[in-house]
């Protein structure tokens, strides 16, 4: 390989291995109004947030959950425990989950627009076969700054450029 070649490759892939480890994209946050424990037995306090990705309904309840996290119910003995701060209830997912959709009138548009394109590129990421934390570290990365080399490396592997895969499967 030509040397101009390795520089071309390198500080891609050199982002990619350094990919974000917490979100900096606005996330749905669930505001705890009453004394909680969630499904993991975690307590939670009034005035509390929570991050929130979707909603499970079963059995008459309804919970906000975060991916591979907790989840807590929105309403405990007819008494409403937690609200959604800045998202909605969206589009089914699969029997009893939906989405929680950013609200742009509370989350802002560019917000709305950053957390739509994150969960959208983890989950072709994840499709592509990348495991959880990469999947979601690169759509970090993209969300917050699709321009920059790493955002356009994902980028082109997202519009499913073959080498584009391969560089970032290399730097997992």
């Amino acid at each position: 390989m030509k040397i101009y070649t390795l520089l071309a490759i390198a500080p891609p892939l050199a982002m990619a291995a350094g990919t974000a480890t917490a979100r900096e994209t606005p996330e749905c946050r669930i505001a705890v109004v009453s004394a909680v424990t969630d499904d993991m037995g975690r307590s939670w306090q009034a005035g509390e947030i929570a991050p929130a990705t979707f909603v499970r309904r079963e059995g008459g309840n309804t919970f906000y959950c975060e991916d591979h996290g907790q989840c807590l119910p929105q309403r405990l003995h007819g008494v409403t425990v937690t609200r959604p701060i800045d998202c909605r209830v969206g589009s089914r997912t699969s029997p009893g989950y939906f989405w929680l959709d950013p609200d742009p009138k509370v989350m802002g548009a560019a917000g709305a627009r950053q957390l739509l394109a994150r969960r959208r590129a983890e989950m072709r990421l994840s499709a592509l076969g990348f495991d959880n934390a990469s999947a979601g570290g690169l759509a970090e990365d993209y969300a917050r700054n699709p321009t920059s080399s790493n955002g356009r490396l994902v980028a082109r592997a997202l519009a499913g450029s073959q080498t584009a895969i391969a560089q970032l499967k290399a730097a997992q």
